[in-house]
């Protein structure tokens, strides 16, 4: 099985802590979907005779498309790849995309799965964020949704805002939990270079991130919804039963998966490429029947860092049996570096290792102490 990830550019505004590819031109969106068609039917041999068991439309904001937009980029991936009977496709949506007239025209699609940009039920932290939408919002689409029959919704939030505290945090978590979504994603905020909230940091108008602070929420994410049935399956992300999301979960499997559109990142077990980050030059290259893209071949190291990396953000963690199947030549290498990393953060059992609940929040630094580097 594999995956189809379509990346989505257009957004109405810009969010101050976004470092995704996005443009605020909507003059091109008609023919950036030509050109995406075009590039599912150039790189139909990309993932092979695998069938496609996901299709993602990610962003920007992939609800700025027309449905029937959508649904031509659908159709094309039918036309040229194999898809498995219950195939799960996922739009990324704005609360403000999401109004009675575009459900509508979005129930003669096949999207079967909402991610909805939530981010926060407070206003104080959606203006600071740079949010399109509201509070009032936010409640209203998500009650639209279920009125039009997609009860499967997954929810962003968005923890450790330096101008929030625990008391909201809280309070969105026990919000959240009001409307009782299938799935539940929880990202600590993160100052990217470049991004406007680095600007406004770097010249202090608006205070930096506080590790303390993103890691007592985290905790408190993790201790709530756990207690309210949510699997907390990866780092990030929490589901009740059967409602993990099929498409990252690949991702942290290590399915292969193809990338379109301009900043889509492409994946095949052996190599990993990248299109250009950059709307008019992505579509000029396409209408030139040339692939706008730059690639790296992956050698043993690398799929074996690519591995532990991915491995180590899930629930079960890393599997000894298939460290031996797969990386044998590094299996003394991982054991010694395993020595080096702190009791506390980590779970150990005849199956392999894990993240402990304290180590979570340090699953990067963990990672990262098992890579080999030389």
């Amino acid at each position: 099985m594999a995956g189809i990830y379509i990346h989505i550019p257009f957004c109405k505004q810009a969010c101050h802590y976004c470092n995704f590819y996005f443009t605020t031109n909507l003059k091109n969106v008609e023919a950036s979907v030509h050109s995406m068609r075009r590039e599912l039917k150039i790189r139909k041999e990309y993932l092979g005779k695998q069938t496609i068991s996901t299709i993602y439309f990610g962003g920007g904001t992939p609800s700025m498309l027309h449905p029937s937009q959508i649904q031509q980029l659908i159709e094309t991936v039918r036309e040229h790849y194999l898809l498995e009977e219950h195939v799960e496709i996922t739009l990324e949506a704005n609360p403000d995309n999401l109004d009675a007239t575009y459900l509508k025209e979005l129930a003669d699609t096949e999207v079967n799965r909402f991610s909805i940009g939530i981010q926060s039920f407070n206003d104080a932290e959606l203006k600071w964020m740079n949010r399109a939408h509201n509070q009032q919002e936010a409640l209203e689409c998500l009650d639209l949704c279920r009125d039009f029959g997609y009860s499967n919704f997954s929810i962003d939030l968005i923890f450790g805002i330096p101008i929030s505290n625990t008391d909201i945090w809280t309070s969105n978590l026990n919000q959240a939990l009001r409307l009782k979504p299938h799935h539940i994603s929880c990202y600590a905020l993160t100052v990217e270079e470049n991004t406007a909230l680095d600007h406004f940091v770097k010249a202090g108008k608006t205070p930096a991130v506080v590790d303390k602070d993103q890691r007592e929420q985290f905790y408190l994410g993790h201790d709530i919804l756990e207690a309210h049935g949510y699997d907390h399956y990866e780092i990030s992300n929490y589901a009740l039963q059967g409602h993990a999301s099929k498409h990252n979960s690949s991702y942290w499997e290590g399915v292969h998966y193809l990338g379109i559109g301009p900043g889509a990142h492409s994946y095949n077990g052996i190599s990993r490429s990248w299109n250009v980050a950059h709307l008019i030059q992505y579509m000029k290259a396409i209408e030139e029947n040339r692939l706008p893209l730059e690639s790296e071949i992956l050698d043993l190291k690398d799929q074996y860092n690519e591995w532990v990396m991915t491995s180590i953000r899930k629930k079960v963690g890393i599997d000894i049996s298939l460290l031996g199947e797969m990386f044998s030549v590094f299996k003394s290498h991982f054991y010694n570096m395993l020595e080096e990393i702190p009791s506390s953060y980590i779970v150990r059992d005849s199956k392999g290792i894990r993240l402990s609940k304290e180590g979570m929040i340090f699953a990067d630094f963990v990672g990262s102490a098992l890579f080999k580097t030389d």
